[in-house]
Protein backbone atom coordinates (compact mmCIF):
# COMPACT_ATOMS: atom_id res chain seq x y z
CA UNK A 1 0.00 0.00 0.00
CA UNK A 2 2.81 2.37 0.91
CA UNK A 3 4.56 1.64 -2.40
CA UNK A 4 1.36 2.32 -4.32
CA UNK A 5 0.88 5.63 -2.48
CA UNK A 6 4.45 6.66 -3.24
CA UNK A 7 3.91 5.85 -6.93
CA UNK A 8 0.70 7.90 -7.01
CA UNK A 9 2.45 10.83 -5.32
CA UNK A 10 5.36 10.63 -7.76
CA UNK A 11 3.04 10.47 -10.78
CA UNK A 12 1.05 13.44 -9.44
CA UNK A 13 4.22 15.48 -8.92
CA UNK A 14 5.49 14.67 -12.42
CA UNK A 15 2.11 15.52 -13.91
CA UNK A 16 2.00 18.80 -11.93
CA UNK A 17 5.51 19.75 -13.03
CA UNK A 18 4.62 19.03 -16.66
CA UNK A 19 1.58 21.28 -16.36
CA UNK A 20 3.69 24.07 -14.86
CA UNK A 21 6.28 23.75 -17.63
CA UNK A 22 4.16 23.10 -20.69
CA UNK A 23 1.06 25.26 -20.10
CA UNK A 24 3.02 28.57 -20.32
CA UNK A 25 4.84 27.22 -23.40
CA UNK A 26 1.51 26.30 -24.98
CA UNK A 27 0.12 29.77 -24.20
CA UNK A 28 3.18 31.45 -25.72
CA UNK A 29 3.02 29.29 -28.82
CA UNK A 30 -0.66 30.01 -29.21
CA UNK A 31 0.02 33.75 -28.84
CA UNK A 32 2.88 33.50 -31.35
CA UNK A 33 0.74 31.70 -33.95
CA UNK A 34 -2.04 34.25 -33.52
CA UNK A 35 0.45 37.09 -34.07
CA UNK A 36 1.85 35.32 -37.13
CA UNK A 37 -1.66 34.87 -38.51
CA UNK A 38 -2.45 38.57 -37.99
CA UNK A 39 0.90 39.56 -39.53
CA UNK A 40 0.15 37.44 -42.57
CA UNK A 41 -3.38 38.85 -42.88
CA UNK A 42 -2.07 42.44 -42.62
CA UNK A 43 0.68 41.68 -45.10
CA UNK A 44 -1.72 40.18 -47.65
CA UNK A 45 -3.95 43.24 -47.27
CA UNK A 46 -1.03 45.68 -47.75
CA UNK A 47 0.35 43.67 -50.65
CA UNK A 48 -3.02 43.57 -52.41
CA UNK A 49 -3.64 47.30 -51.92
CA UNK A 50 -0.19 48.17 -53.26
CA UNK A 51 -0.34 46.05 -56.44
CA UNK A 52 -3.76 47.54 -57.19
CA UNK A 53 -2.51 51.13 -57.29
CA UNK A 54 -2.25 52.45 -53.74
CA UNK A 55 0.60 54.99 -53.56
CA UNK A 56 2.95 54.40 -50.63
CA UNK A 57 6.25 55.81 -49.36
CA UNK A 58 9.52 54.22 -50.41
CA UNK A 59 10.32 52.91 -46.93
CA UNK A 60 6.81 51.42 -46.60
CA UNK A 61 7.41 49.58 -49.87
CA UNK A 62 10.75 48.22 -48.60
CA UNK A 63 9.07 47.11 -45.37
CA UNK A 64 6.31 45.26 -47.29
CA UNK A 65 8.92 43.66 -49.53
CA UNK A 66 11.10 42.50 -46.62
CA UNK A 67 8.18 40.93 -44.74
CA UNK A 68 6.73 39.46 -47.96
CA UNK A 69 10.00 37.74 -48.78
CA UNK A 70 9.88 35.99 -45.40
CA UNK A 71 6.27 34.88 -45.93
CA UNK A 72 6.53 33.78 -49.55
CA UNK A 73 9.48 31.43 -49.80
CA UNK A 74 10.29 28.67 -52.28
CA UNK A 75 7.28 27.30 -54.09
CA UNK A 76 5.09 30.21 -52.92
CA UNK A 77 7.35 32.89 -54.46
CA UNK A 78 4.96 33.36 -57.40
CA UNK A 79 2.35 34.61 -54.92
CA UNK A 80 4.66 37.51 -54.05
CA UNK A 81 6.48 38.49 -57.24
CA UNK A 82 4.46 39.48 -60.28
CA UNK A 83 4.49 41.18 -63.66
CA UNK A 84 3.34 44.76 -63.80
CA UNK A 85 4.17 48.46 -64.14
CA UNK A 86 5.16 51.10 -61.62
CA UNK A 87 5.69 54.81 -61.02
CA UNK A 88 8.35 56.13 -58.64
CA UNK A 89 7.56 59.78 -57.91
CA UNK A 90 9.89 62.34 -56.32
CA UNK A 91 7.61 64.87 -54.61
CA UNK A 92 10.54 67.15 -53.77
CA UNK A 93 11.70 67.57 -57.38
CA UNK A 94 8.26 66.89 -58.91
CA UNK A 95 9.67 64.22 -61.23
CA UNK A 96 8.65 60.62 -61.90
CA UNK A 97 9.98 57.38 -63.37
CA UNK A 98 7.71 54.92 -65.24
CA UNK A 99 8.72 51.29 -65.62
CA UNK A 100 7.43 47.83 -66.53
CA UNK A 101 8.82 44.50 -65.35
CA UNK A 102 8.09 40.80 -65.11
CA UNK A 103 9.45 41.00 -61.55
CA UNK A 104 7.72 44.09 -60.26
CA UNK A 105 8.99 44.16 -56.66
CA UNK A 106 12.57 43.39 -57.64
CA UNK A 107 12.68 46.15 -60.27
CA UNK A 108 11.29 48.78 -57.90
CA UNK A 109 13.75 47.70 -55.19
CA UNK A 110 16.69 48.04 -57.60
CA UNK A 111 15.66 51.62 -58.36
CA UNK A 112 15.24 52.50 -54.66
CA UNK A 113 18.64 50.99 -53.81
CA UNK A 114 20.28 53.38 -56.27
CA UNK A 115 21.17 50.82 -58.94
CA UNK A 116 18.81 52.13 -61.59
CA UNK A 117 18.10 55.64 -62.83
CA UNK A 118 21.07 57.81 -61.79
CA UNK A 119 19.06 61.02 -61.48
CA UNK A 120 16.60 59.27 -59.16
CA UNK A 121 19.51 57.83 -57.16
CA UNK A 122 20.92 61.31 -56.57
CA UNK A 123 17.52 62.52 -55.39
CA UNK A 124 17.29 59.68 -52.88
CA UNK A 125 20.73 60.54 -51.52
CA UNK A 126 19.40 64.08 -51.03
CA UNK A 127 16.64 62.65 -48.80
CA UNK A 128 13.81 63.68 -51.16
CA UNK A 129 10.21 62.64 -50.51
CA UNK A 130 9.74 59.50 -52.64
CA UNK A 131 6.49 57.59 -53.24
CA UNK A 132 5.73 54.44 -55.24
CA UNK A 133 2.62 53.27 -57.12
CA UNK A 134 2.25 49.93 -58.91
CA UNK A 135 -0.23 47.72 -60.75
CA UNK A 136 0.05 43.94 -61.15
CA UNK A 137 -1.15 42.88 -64.59
CA UNK A 138 -2.78 39.71 -63.22
CA UNK A 139 -5.54 41.84 -61.70
CA UNK A 140 -6.25 43.82 -64.88
CA UNK A 141 -8.25 43.03 -67.99
CA UNK A 142 -6.52 43.25 -71.38
CA UNK A 143 -8.39 46.48 -72.08
CA UNK A 144 -7.32 48.05 -68.76
CA UNK A 145 -3.74 46.98 -69.31
CA UNK A 146 -3.55 48.44 -72.83
CA UNK A 147 -4.34 51.99 -71.70
CA UNK A 148 -2.72 51.88 -68.24
CA UNK A 149 0.66 53.40 -69.20
CA UNK A 150 -0.93 56.40 -70.91
CA UNK A 151 -3.35 56.86 -68.01
CA UNK A 152 -0.61 56.73 -65.35
CA UNK A 153 1.73 59.12 -67.12
CA UNK A 154 -1.11 61.58 -67.73
CA UNK A 155 -2.05 61.38 -64.03
CA UNK A 156 1.40 62.54 -62.96
CA UNK A 157 1.69 65.15 -65.69
CA UNK A 158 -1.62 66.58 -64.45
CA UNK A 159 -0.13 66.80 -60.94
CA UNK A 160 2.74 68.90 -62.29
CA UNK A 161 5.38 66.13 -62.51
CA UNK A 162 7.82 65.63 -65.39
CA UNK A 163 9.81 62.46 -66.21
CA UNK A 164 13.37 62.07 -64.96
CA UNK A 165 15.79 63.14 -67.69
CA UNK A 166 13.58 65.96 -68.93
CA UNK A 167 13.67 69.63 -67.95
CA UNK A 168 10.69 71.75 -67.12
CA UNK A 169 9.86 74.27 -69.87
CA UNK A 170 10.75 77.84 -68.98
CA UNK A 171 7.67 79.94 -68.39
CA UNK A 172 7.61 83.55 -69.55
CA UNK A 173 6.84 85.87 -66.66
CA UNK A 174 5.35 89.34 -66.82
CA UNK A 175 7.84 92.14 -66.28
CA UNK A 176 6.06 93.44 -63.21
CA UNK A 177 5.42 90.79 -60.55
CA UNK A 178 4.62 90.95 -56.89
CA UNK A 179 6.05 88.83 -54.07
CA UNK A 180 3.37 86.17 -54.36
CA UNK A 181 4.26 85.34 -57.97
CA UNK A 182 8.04 85.29 -57.65
CA UNK A 183 7.90 81.64 -56.70
CA UNK A 184 7.18 80.53 -60.26
CA UNK A 185 5.77 77.16 -59.16
CA UNK A 186 3.03 76.03 -56.78
CA UNK A 187 4.00 74.47 -53.48
CA UNK A 188 0.46 73.34 -52.75
CA UNK A 189 -0.68 69.71 -52.58
CA UNK A 190 2.88 68.43 -52.15
CA UNK A 191 2.24 66.48 -48.91
CA UNK A 192 5.77 67.16 -47.72
CA UNK A 193 7.48 67.66 -44.37
CA UNK A 194 8.26 71.13 -43.04
CA UNK A 195 11.99 70.71 -43.66
CA UNK A 196 11.32 69.36 -47.16
CA UNK A 197 9.13 72.29 -48.22
CA UNK A 198 11.45 74.87 -46.63
CA UNK A 199 14.35 73.42 -48.61
CA UNK A 200 12.71 73.86 -52.05
CA UNK A 201 10.70 77.09 -51.65
CA UNK A 202 11.99 80.00 -53.69
CA UNK A 203 12.07 82.98 -51.33
CA UNK A 204 12.40 86.73 -51.96
CA UNK A 205 15.92 88.15 -51.82
CA UNK A 206 17.26 87.55 -48.30
CA UNK A 207 14.32 85.31 -47.36
CA UNK A 208 10.90 85.88 -45.84
CA UNK A 209 12.79 86.39 -42.58
CA UNK A 210 16.34 87.60 -43.14
CA UNK A 211 18.79 85.78 -40.84
CA UNK A 212 20.66 89.07 -40.41
CA UNK A 213 17.54 90.53 -38.75
CA UNK A 214 17.79 88.05 -35.87
CA UNK A 215 19.23 89.19 -32.55
CA UNK A 216 22.62 87.52 -31.98
CA UNK A 217 23.66 86.67 -28.41
CA UNK A 218 27.06 85.05 -27.78
CA UNK A 219 27.20 82.89 -24.63
CA UNK A 220 30.36 82.38 -22.61
CA UNK A 221 32.21 79.06 -22.32
CA UNK A 222 35.54 78.21 -20.72
CA UNK A 223 36.09 75.23 -23.07
CA UNK A 224 37.16 75.54 -26.72
CA UNK A 225 35.99 72.81 -29.11
CA UNK A 226 38.45 70.75 -31.12
CA UNK A 227 38.55 71.55 -34.84
CA UNK A 228 38.49 67.93 -36.08
CA UNK A 229 35.74 65.31 -35.63
CA UNK A 230 35.44 61.92 -37.34
CA UNK A 231 31.65 61.52 -37.11
CA UNK A 232 29.25 62.88 -39.73
CA UNK A 233 27.85 66.29 -38.63
CA UNK A 234 24.25 65.07 -38.92
CA UNK A 235 24.94 62.26 -36.43
CA UNK A 236 26.77 64.63 -34.11
CA UNK A 237 23.78 66.97 -34.10
CA UNK A 238 21.34 64.20 -33.22
CA UNK A 239 23.58 62.83 -30.46
CA UNK A 240 23.97 66.27 -28.87
CA UNK A 241 20.23 66.94 -29.15
CA UNK A 242 19.04 63.61 -27.73
CA UNK A 243 21.69 63.38 -24.99
CA UNK A 244 20.80 66.93 -23.92
CA UNK A 245 17.14 65.95 -23.60
CA UNK A 246 18.09 62.92 -21.55
CA UNK A 247 20.45 64.89 -19.27
CA UNK A 248 17.72 67.47 -18.65
CA UNK A 249 15.23 64.92 -17.37
CA UNK A 250 13.55 63.33 -20.38
CA UNK A 251 13.55 59.52 -20.36
CA UNK A 252 15.98 57.67 -22.61
CA UNK A 253 13.06 56.06 -24.43
CA UNK A 254 11.54 59.46 -25.22
CA UNK A 255 14.81 61.21 -26.04
CA UNK A 256 15.88 58.50 -28.51
CA UNK A 257 12.34 57.59 -29.66
CA UNK A 258 12.90 58.24 -33.38
CA UNK A 259 16.11 56.18 -33.34
CA UNK A 260 14.35 53.27 -31.63
CA UNK A 261 11.49 53.37 -34.16
CA UNK A 262 14.00 53.40 -37.01
CA UNK A 263 15.79 50.38 -35.54
CA UNK A 264 12.44 48.58 -35.25
CA UNK A 265 11.68 49.20 -38.92
CA UNK A 266 15.15 47.96 -39.86
CA UNK A 267 14.76 44.83 -37.73
CA UNK A 268 17.47 45.71 -35.20
CA UNK A 269 15.29 46.15 -32.11
CA UNK A 270 17.49 44.02 -29.85
CA UNK A 271 20.66 45.78 -30.95
CA UNK A 272 19.09 49.20 -30.36
CA UNK A 273 17.97 48.19 -26.86
CA UNK A 274 21.54 47.14 -26.09
CA UNK A 275 22.82 50.54 -27.20
CA UNK A 276 20.12 52.26 -25.12
CA UNK A 277 21.11 50.27 -22.02
CA UNK A 278 24.69 51.60 -22.31
CA UNK A 279 23.54 55.24 -22.29
CA UNK A 280 23.80 56.43 -18.67
CA UNK A 281 25.26 59.94 -18.83
CA UNK A 282 28.08 61.81 -20.55
CA UNK A 283 30.80 59.20 -20.11
CA UNK A 284 32.64 57.92 -23.19
CA UNK A 285 30.66 54.66 -23.32
CA UNK A 286 27.33 56.53 -23.28
CA UNK A 287 28.39 58.89 -26.06
CA UNK A 288 29.66 56.04 -28.27
CA UNK A 289 26.42 54.07 -27.72
CA UNK A 290 24.41 57.19 -28.59
CA UNK A 291 26.26 57.60 -31.88
CA UNK A 292 25.47 54.00 -32.83
CA UNK A 293 21.82 54.34 -31.82
CA UNK A 294 21.05 57.61 -33.62
CA UNK A 295 22.31 56.11 -36.89
CA UNK A 296 18.82 54.48 -37.13
CA UNK A 297 17.10 57.89 -37.24
CA UNK A 298 17.39 58.02 -41.02
CA UNK A 299 15.51 54.72 -41.36
CA UNK A 300 12.41 56.19 -39.73
CA UNK A 301 12.63 59.46 -41.67
CA UNK A 302 13.71 58.20 -45.11
CA UNK A 303 13.61 54.39 -45.16
CA UNK A 304 15.92 51.39 -44.65
CA UNK A 305 17.79 51.99 -47.92
CA UNK A 306 19.66 55.01 -46.48
CA UNK A 307 20.92 53.24 -43.34
CA UNK A 308 24.70 53.15 -42.83
CA UNK A 309 25.91 50.64 -40.23
CA UNK A 310 27.72 52.38 -37.36
CA UNK A 311 28.16 49.32 -35.11
CA UNK A 312 31.95 49.41 -35.53
CA UNK A 313 32.29 53.18 -35.28
CA UNK A 314 35.27 54.44 -33.26
CA UNK A 315 34.87 58.15 -32.51
CA UNK A 316 38.07 59.97 -31.67
CA UNK A 317 38.77 61.43 -28.25
CA UNK A 318 38.29 64.91 -29.74
CA UNK A 319 34.87 63.98 -31.14
CA UNK A 320 33.70 62.60 -27.79
CA UNK A 321 34.94 65.67 -25.91
CA UNK A 322 33.21 68.00 -28.38
CA UNK A 323 29.89 66.19 -27.96
CA UNK A 324 30.20 66.28 -24.17
CA UNK A 325 30.96 70.01 -24.18
CA UNK A 326 28.08 70.82 -26.56
CA UNK A 327 25.66 68.93 -24.30
CA UNK A 328 26.96 70.87 -21.28
CA UNK A 329 26.56 74.12 -23.21
CA UNK A 330 22.99 73.16 -24.06
CA UNK A 331 22.18 72.52 -20.39
CA UNK A 332 23.58 75.95 -19.46
CA UNK A 333 21.62 77.57 -22.30
CA UNK A 334 18.34 76.21 -20.98
CA UNK A 335 19.10 77.54 -17.50
CA UNK A 336 18.89 81.00 -19.08
CA UNK A 337 16.19 80.58 -21.74
CA UNK A 338 14.13 77.73 -20.29
CA UNK A 339 12.39 75.93 -18.94
CA UNK A 340 11.42 73.66 -21.83
CA UNK A 341 7.65 73.33 -21.99
CA UNK A 342 7.49 70.79 -24.85
CA UNK A 343 10.10 68.38 -26.28
CA UNK A 344 9.55 67.86 -30.03
CA UNK A 345 6.40 70.00 -30.46
CA UNK A 346 3.92 68.84 -33.11
CA UNK A 347 1.06 70.59 -34.92
CA UNK A 348 -2.00 68.32 -35.00
CA UNK A 349 -4.89 70.13 -36.64
CA UNK A 350 -2.53 72.49 -38.47
CA UNK A 351 -1.17 70.17 -41.17
CA UNK A 352 -2.46 70.61 -44.71
CA UNK A 353 -2.32 68.91 -48.12
CA UNK A 354 0.94 70.77 -48.70
CA UNK A 355 2.61 70.03 -45.36
CA UNK A 356 1.61 66.64 -44.04
CA UNK A 357 4.27 66.19 -41.36
CA UNK A 358 6.88 67.97 -39.28
CA UNK A 359 7.83 68.52 -35.68
CA UNK A 360 9.95 71.16 -34.00
CA UNK A 361 12.85 70.74 -31.59
CA UNK A 362 11.77 72.60 -28.45
CA UNK A 363 9.13 74.93 -27.11
CA UNK A 364 9.64 77.31 -24.19
CA UNK A 365 7.04 79.64 -22.75
CA UNK A 366 7.47 82.33 -25.42
CA UNK A 367 9.75 80.84 -28.12
CA UNK A 368 9.84 78.08 -30.75
CA UNK A 369 13.43 76.83 -30.79
CA UNK A 370 15.36 75.12 -33.54
CA UNK A 371 18.58 73.32 -32.62
CA UNK A 372 21.62 73.42 -34.92
CA UNK A 373 25.20 72.21 -34.44
CA UNK A 374 26.57 73.34 -37.80
CA UNK A 375 29.64 75.58 -37.98
CA UNK A 376 27.59 77.90 -40.24
CA UNK A 377 25.34 80.79 -39.32
CA UNK A 378 21.55 80.50 -39.80
CA UNK A 379 20.20 80.72 -43.36
CA UNK A 380 16.85 81.70 -44.87
CA UNK A 381 15.73 78.05 -45.18
CA UNK A 382 16.04 77.67 -41.41
CA UNK A 383 14.19 80.90 -40.64
CA UNK A 384 11.39 79.88 -43.05
CA UNK A 385 11.22 76.48 -41.34
CA UNK A 386 10.71 78.20 -37.97
CA UNK A 387 8.09 80.54 -39.43
CA UNK A 388 6.15 77.59 -40.85
CA UNK A 389 6.31 75.85 -37.45
CA UNK A 390 4.85 78.95 -35.83
CA UNK A 391 2.00 79.30 -38.34
CA UNK A 392 1.20 75.57 -38.19
CA UNK A 393 1.08 75.93 -34.41
CA UNK A 394 -1.39 78.82 -34.56
CA UNK A 395 -3.73 76.70 -36.73
CA UNK A 396 -3.25 73.57 -34.61
CA UNK A 397 -5.25 72.29 -31.66
CA UNK A 398 -2.49 73.34 -29.24
CA UNK A 399 -3.18 76.64 -27.45
CA UNK A 400 0.41 77.21 -26.23
CA UNK A 401 1.41 78.61 -29.64
CA UNK A 402 -0.74 81.68 -28.97
CA UNK A 403 1.86 82.77 -26.37
CA UNK A 404 4.85 82.53 -28.74
CA UNK A 405 6.67 85.86 -29.21
CA UNK A 406 10.00 84.75 -30.69
CA UNK A 407 11.51 82.39 -33.24
CA UNK A 408 14.81 81.10 -31.87
CA UNK A 409 17.85 79.12 -32.98
CA UNK A 410 20.48 77.85 -30.58
CA UNK A 411 23.82 76.55 -31.85
CA UNK A 412 25.94 74.90 -29.12
CA UNK A 413 28.91 74.50 -31.45
CA UNK A 414 29.10 78.27 -31.90
CA UNK A 415 27.46 78.80 -28.50
CA UNK A 416 25.31 81.52 -30.02
CA UNK A 417 21.61 82.29 -29.58
CA UNK A 418 19.65 83.82 -32.48
CA UNK A 419 16.17 85.26 -31.85
CA UNK A 420 13.60 87.00 -34.03
CA UNK A 421 10.73 88.98 -32.45
CA UNK A 422 7.45 88.08 -34.13
CA UNK A 423 6.03 91.59 -33.59
CA UNK A 424 8.42 92.68 -36.38
CA UNK A 425 6.96 90.16 -38.84
CA UNK A 426 4.88 91.91 -41.57
CA UNK A 427 1.27 90.75 -41.92
CA UNK A 428 1.84 90.49 -45.68
CA UNK A 429 4.59 87.90 -45.13
CA UNK A 430 2.29 85.83 -42.90
CA UNK A 431 -0.46 85.97 -45.52
CA UNK A 432 1.86 84.89 -48.34
CA UNK A 433 3.39 81.95 -46.45
CA UNK A 434 0.01 80.76 -45.15
CA UNK A 435 -1.67 80.91 -48.56
CA UNK A 436 1.05 80.05 -51.08
CA UNK A 437 3.22 77.61 -49.13
CA UNK A 438 1.19 76.03 -46.32
CA UNK A 439 -2.15 76.14 -48.16
CA UNK A 440 -4.55 77.71 -45.66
Amino acid sequence: MELRAEILITVSLVFGIMIIIFVPIFIQLNHHFKNQKKLREDLIKQWNEFVRGQEISDYTFIFIRQISLKQYMGANAENYECEGCFIIADYSQMKFLYGESKRLFNSIFIQLKGRGNKELSNCMISDDLIKVKAFAYRFLSQEERSCLKEKLIKEYYDKGFIPFGKTRPVEKKPKKINVVNTQGISYLNRKMSVTGIARIVKQPLGGYIKPSSMEKIVLESSVTLHEQENIHPSLTGLVVDYLSRFMMGDSKENAFQISLLGAKIYGDTNKSKTYLAHIKGLDDESIIASIKLVSYDCVFRAGPHVYVDQSNVKPTKETIENIREMVNRTIEFWKIYGPITVFGPTFEGGYTNSIASGDGDYLSKDTIWDYKVSANRPNSKQTLQLLIYYLLGLHSVHKEYENIKYLGIYNPRLNIVYRYPLNELPEETIRIVEKNIIGY
